[in-house]
């Protein structure tokens, strides 16, 4: 039961350190917004926004979009295209300088942590054995003050809750 439960924080604290160095790095970001703005400039074209209303259609759209607009020799698609190939060139928006129009930033704000706030993961699981519930939880708290040195729970899982919940 122990192994779990620290396997299933690390799963968390994984996740989490991949949002802060992987998925939000500038560069991932900034793929990410020309992207957007690629499609956002293709959508009249391509009619893209339809597709969320018709889930037959929703369902095939996917990365392949990305190579229709890059081959496409159509003049409604050239700044989509233009933005899909700087993407491919690494030629990637920049972070701003004191230089930059107000229209030209783009401002992302993001909040990562293991789960919802600062409640503890494993206040989700379900434990086959209510009986375990407290040793689980003993074993977790020790877990945290051994590695951080302090229990990094804002409260205890609630009586009643541990209760209803491990079930």
């Amino acid at each position: 039961m122990i192994l779990l439960d620290l396997t299933i924080h690390k799963l968390f604290s994984t996740r989490a350190d991949l949002h802060r160095t992987v998925y939000m790095h500038p560069k991932v970001k900034a793929i990410e917004l020309m992207v957007v703005d690629a499609l956002i400039k293709a959508n009249d074209h391509l009619q893209i926004a339809s597709y969320i209303n018709e889930p037959a259609q929703y369902w095939m759209l996917d990365d392949t979009i990305i190579k229709r607009i890059e081959t496409s020799t159509h003049q409604d698609l050239e700044e989509s295209r233009n933005l899909i190939r700087r993407i491919r060139r690494r030629d990637i928006y920049q972070n701003s300088d004191a230089h930059s129009n107000e229209e030209d930033v783009i401002v992302t704000n993001v909040k990562i942590n293991l789960t919802s706030g600062r409640n503890n993961p494993l206040d989700r699981i379900m434990i086959a054995k209510p009986e375990l519930v407290k040793a689980a939880s003993e074993a977790f708290e020790n877990f945290q003050m051994k590695t951080y040195g302090k229990k990094t729970q804002v409260h205890a899982t609630p009586e009643k809750k541990k209760r209803l919940s491990y079930y």
